[in-house]
């Protein structure tokens, strides 16, 4: 595992994380396994997609593709009968308003646990429990401007009419009462078959009908974008002879070969970012690229040329539907001739949305993120390592 401190304020910095070896299973970090994700990127070979395809198309994360809704609604909708006890007591959802962090007042849901990122006005005028923000706040008590609520929808202490429910049902009748846009997808595993049941048991009374508000705006399916790029130069994706990512002592020469194990590792996490620009790969990668020296020094070492498939998702897409999705392509790469398997890769780059309240294990989170909680994926040829780059903005703890 590396940790490199090289993170300063108002910057975004990728840096190399992890480096699974060959022949073991690699789940993605739970620090990286972010919920609320606009945008996932796959890309691969064309020789090595034509061959997986099909079943790639077929593996169950695919099969049944997560959907979300887009709806409109105060935050009062969700202490409804029929959503309350459907989805967050029973079930298990996302929810995420609109705006911008550090800004405006935000809310998001996942797990059961509702959080708000509030302004100090709003949240003296609501009258719930919370602590003033790591962010948005200058230092001293007559200087704090945002203030960040947590409440845990599924504890008995929010049960129907108890005297919790009553007062966050209070201020969203009179504080949080105007309509907005909300990202809402079920994670229950009759919506969503390729991810794992919700950890709370379902409630021994019976389960009301769909809320309305679903009715109202219909679902959208995430529907796989397919485009393939010819004439591409790729690496080799072989790390400089003797550089290592960590370990081999204190001396001078390991130093030496950590950095320039560091140096290599982010070459490759340029070289993925050119590739994945969102209309086409950028022209400094194209193996017809005749820019002058002058204007760019870029160049992709010890490449060669070929096609390469893209394969992007838009919408909101859950951390454990991109895990299963990771794990199905995995095994088909495994399970390749070995001729094929020592020379298959594969890349997936998977974004975070920006304005989230929280990071991917509960960690507060300020707006000079604007990375979101972006990673990027890359299963090594030949000897099937996956390294893994993590962006981390100048708030990152």
């Amino acid at each position: 595992m590396l940790r490199d401190a090289r993170k300063t304020s108002g910057k975004e910095e990728a840096t190399p994380q992890h480096l699974q070896p060959s022949g073991t299973p690699s789940p993605i970090d739970n620090d990286w396994l972010f919920n609320y994700n606009p945008q996932v990127d796959l890309i691969l070979p064309t020789g090595i997609h034509d061959i997986i395809s099909q079943s790639l198309l077929s593996c169950p994360s695919l099969v049944a593709p997560p959907s979300y809704h887009r709806l409109v609604m105060p935050l009062s909708t969700i202490l409804e009968p029929s959503f309350f006890n459907t989805f967050i007591k029973s079930g298990n959802i996302l929810l995420l308003s609109h705006g911008r962090l550090d800004v405006e007042n935000s809310f998001c849901l996942s797990d059961g646990v509702l959080r708000m990122s509030l302004d100090t006005e709003t949240y003296e005028r609501a009258g719930l429990q919370g602590k003033p923000s790591k962010f948005g706040n200058g230092p001293g008590l007559m200087k704090r401007r945002r203030f960040l609520v947590e409440l845990n929808l599924r504890s008995t202490s929010y049960l129907t009419g108890s005297k919790s429910f009553n007062r966050l049902k209070r201020a969203c009748d009179t504080v949080f009462q105007k309509p907005q846009v909300f990202l809402f997808a079920d994670l229950s595993p009759s919506n969503c078959a390729a991810l794992d049941p919700p950890a709370t048991p379902p409630s021994a009374v019976a389960a009301p009908a769909t809320p309305e508000i679903l009715n109202q705006f219909p679902a959208r399916t995430i529907t796989p974008q397919i485009d393939s790029f010819s004439d591409v130069l790729v690496p080799s994706f072989k790390a400089p002879p003797n550089s290592r990512p960590h370990g081999g002592g204190k001396s001078e020469e390991a130093n030496y070969h950590r950095e320039v194990w560091r140096d290599w590792a982010m070459e490759i996490y340029e070289y993925l970012s050119l590739l994945l620009l969102p209309s086409r790969p950028a022209d400094r990668i194209k193996a017809a690229d005749s820019v002058d020296t002058y204007l760019s020094t870029y160049a992709v070492d010890d490449a060669h040329t070929d096609s390469i498939t893209r394969i992007r998702l838009s919408g909101l897409v859950p951390a454990r539907w991109v895990n299963e999705f990771w794990g199905n392509l995995e095994g088909l790469l495994e399970g390749l001739p070995e001729d094929k398997a020592k020379m298959a890769w594969a890349g997936m780059v998977v974004h975070g949305f920006d304005d989230v309240p929280v990071g991917p294990t509960g960690k507060e989170r300020g707006s000079l993120e604007r990375c979101g909680s972006a990673y990027t994926m890359l299963k090594l040829p030949e000897e099937g390592a996956v390294m893994v780059w993590d962006l981390a903005g100048g708030q990152s703890e």
